[in-house]
């Protein structure tokens, strides 16, 4: 659970998706995004309505099908890499890294629901130092 963007990229890959905040649940955000209205955890910022952030994910938080935070996306790209597989996905112009276990690869081109759960997202606020 990195406290920054900066410490979220800092210790692997992420992910990074910019949108405008539409709301505040709790410890929670809601962004609209290019993939659509995203909610992730903001524990401790003060982000605000109509405020820019980033939504950040793991290429692994990412699982096929219908879910909380789902989006579509095109498969451009798949490597093996021993017991997991990296796809490079497009989702609205926006490439993503997504890492998926093994498992049968469809064609280049394919269209995927992937989805997200809210418990592994984090949003920071745009304007954060080493943003």
């Amino acid at each position: 659970r990195p406290h920054s963007r900066y410490v979220a990229n800092f210790v692997g890959k992420s992910n990074e998706v910019l949108g405008t905040v539409q709301g505040i649940e709790g410890d929670h955000a809601i962004v609209d995004t290019p993939l659509g209205t995203l909610r992730g955890r903001a524990d401790g910022s003060s982000l605000q309505p109509g405020q820019k952030a980033f939504v950040l994910f793991r290429p692994e938080a990412a699982t096929f099908g219908s879910g909380p935070n789902a989006f579509a996306a095109t498969l451009k790209h798949s490597t093996f890499l021993g017991a997991h597989l990296e796809w490079i996905v497009v989702a609205a112009h926006e490439p993503l890294v997504v890492t998926l276990p093994d498992r049968p690869v469809p064609a280049e081109g394919t269209e995927l629901t992937l989805s997200l759960d809210p418990e592994r997202v984090r949003v920071f606020p745009a304007d954060e130092a080493n943003a």
